[in-house]
């Protein structure tokens, strides 16, 4: 009897550890603010990264970042997309994230997704395939046009009531491909979209955002 009673004790301490490690990814326990979950991780957002969390949060907010490299916009980038996906994961909504090609967006939000200790059962990784899933679920997908092909409608099919779309280095991304993001995947309910790059090529739609 007593073995049998120690038994159950211990599978009853295995299910509340295993309830308490599911406990951080579960859409109610997420606050609303990302600043709060990404510091309930221990990072540290800087004054910069605080505003534009700030200013994405908003319902159908359109985000312009222009900057130079190493000042955090990819790794921010990468938690806003897990915030989004598992905040609203028991809704219909969806993270694109987009970029001029797979290689830039492979050394960039999915490599930061691919080290965070976020991405764990109930949510599950494919970088092979490109999307983040939870429950079965593609929550943050990665487009890309192939290479050596022309960007048209790669975009098509991807629609929710919630969505955030993540222009990666969008300096580099032409007006057709910067139109079917922004224009073709917003006609949903809430659609924010964050573009974020470094504005030196003159010809591109992400150039004129930045201008004041």
């Amino acid at each position: 009897m007593s073995s049998l009673r120690g038994i159950v004790n211990h599978l009853r301490k295995d299910l509340a550890e295993a309830a308490w490690r599911r406990e951080p990814t579960r859409a109610a326990s997420i606050p609303d603010d990302p600043k709060e979950w990404i510091a309930a991780r221990g990072e540290y957002l800087w004054s910069k990264q605080r505003e534009i969390t700030d200013a994405i949060s908003q319902p159908n907010a359109r985000v312009v970042v222009p900057t130079s490299n190493g000042t955090g916009k990819t790794h921010l980038a990468s938690r806003l997309a897990q915030h989004f996906a598992l905040k609203h994961q028991n809704e219909n909504a969806r993270v694109v994230i987009v970029g001029p090609s797979w290689d830039q967006l492979e050394e960039g939000t999915l490599h930061h997704c691919k080290i965070s200790d976020t991405i764990s059962p109930p949510g599950s990784l494919y970088p092979s395939h490109g999307r983040f899933e939870i429950n079965s679920r593609s929550m943050i997908v990665w487009r890309s046009p192939p290479k050596g092909v022309t960007a048209r409608n790669i975009l098509q099919g991807y629609h929710a009531e919630k969505m955030l779309i993540i222009l990666e280095e969008s300096s580099e991304i032409g007006f057709r491909l910067a139109n079917e993001a922004t224009v073709a995947l917003t006609s949903g309910g809430d659609s924010r979209i964050l573009s974020i790059g470094n504005p030196l090529d003159t010809g591109t739609p992400f150039f004129s955002w930045c201008q004041p």
